[in-house]
């Protein structure tokens, strides 16, 4: 009777799941993408964000240029899907020749190396300021404040890349709340199954 009281509640918490994390999906993740690509579209979005960057700093030394990876792929388009070309405009912005004096170069270099490309290689493991949109926000608002006027394009498209980086972690967290409550009910209605069959033949020979 237990067992079966349990295993009723776990499936009415999970219709209540299916009715509540949809909704949540609508507002928390505007740029939803399919739940199997999250990883190639975070290694795009990282891609992104190093070209941004070496297009005003140069190469940032970490392996092949961003750049020339594009390049291979048949430009910005090919290299990018619709589900992440909300920064476009931008991306184009960053492009053009923009000129910065060595302190700027190395102040955003040290800023993108040491805290933002972790965050966009491993944003779950890496607990960053950047992970929270609060903090995020007023991160690049301290950094638009030091940095030039000619450097604006380039760290409001970071910032859209990182903003995209957590939607694709709140995807993630709520499409693991949605089916990692079968994990429970699945094997309590097996279970109740059985019971109720050995209950059954327990009561036809008693």
């Amino acid at each position: 009777m237990w067992l079966l009281i349990i295993t009723v509640v776990s499936g009415v918490f999970g219709a209540a799941l299916q009715h509540y994390v949809p909704r949540v999906m609508t507002t928390d993740v505007k740029l939803e993408t399919i739940y199997d690509e999250i990883g190639n579209v975070r290694k795009l979005l990282r891609e992104e964000a190093d070209r941004v960057v070496e297009s005003i700093c140069g190469p940032l030394g970490v392996g092949k240029s961003a750049s020339e990876e594009v390049l291979r792929a048949g430009g910005l388009s090919a290299a990018r899907p619709m589900s992440v070309m909300s920064s476009a405009g931008t991306v184009a912005a960053a492009a053009q020749t923009v000129m910065l004096t060595e302190e700027d170069c190395a102040f955003l270099r040290k800023f993108y190396l040491s805290e933002m490309r972790p965050f966009l290689l491993q944003p779950r493991r890496h607990r960053s300021r950047l992970g929270d949109r609060d903090k995020a926000q007023a991160s690049f608002s301290g950094l638009r404040t030091v940095m030039p006027q000619s450097a604006q394009a380039t760290l409001e498209d970071l910032e859209d890349i990182c903003d995209e980086a957590r939607q694709l972690v709140r995807q993630e967290q709520l499409h693991h709340l949605l089916h990692g409550w079968l994990l429970v009910h699945i094997p309590l209605s097996l279970t109740l199954i059985l019971l109720g069959a050995v209950h059954a033949v327990m009561a036809v020979r008693y």
